[in-house]
């Protein structure tokens, strides 16, 4: 790569980023290249999704805090949520277990549909009946909502890398 006729006073950035991975980024400045190698290859993408954007907001301000996840998308129902993972493909689906459009999207659909990503579920409900129905929409555990922020890198990176399911 070249770079030529740069006025001495240019401050250019080029960066290249290609599957969540962060290669290289050239800073021009004063005409001289520098070159900052950052190689990120152990991104978690993750696909947040709860009906509730308040929460959305909340659980994603501490998620994009850790080096190393990143947030590709929220969403407040789980046609999005079905949408938006097959448009982005994330590791991780960060799941609310009862969102609005419940009654219309199945348990196995969801299932299905989110197949290639490992869903974490939440819920504020730790009875029986949401723990079968996390384990029928694919979650590999289910965290308390309540407690989410304790136990959620760690599920995120244990469950990423392990996708045999505990529930």
């Amino acid at each position: 790569m070249r770079y030529t006729s740069l006025p001495s006073e240019s401050r250019t950035t080029y960066s290249w980023r290609q599957a969540n991975v962060h290669i290289v980024v050239f800073t021009i400045f004063d005409g001289a290249v520098s070159t900052r190698l950052s190689l990120s290859v152990g991104m978690i993408r993750i696909l947040l999704a709860d009906d509730s954007i308040v929460v959305r907001r909340v659980i994603g301000d501490f998620l994009r805090t850790y080096p190393g996840i990143e947030v590709v998308a929220e969403s407040g129902t789980f046609t999005e949520t079905i949408a938006l993972a097959a448009k982005l493909n994330p590791q991780v689906i960060l799941l609310d277990v009862h969102m609005a459009d419940e009654r219309v999207v199945t348990a196995e659909r969801l299932k299905s549909a989110l197949a290639g990503s490992c869903v974490i579920a939440m819920s504020i409900w730790k009875d029986e009946e949401t723990r079968t129905l996390s384990k029928k929409m694919g979650a590999v555990t289910l965290l308390d909502r309540a407690a989410l922020m304790t136990g959620l890198i760690s599920a995120i990176k244990q469950y990423c890398t392990d996708q045999s399911p505990t529930l």
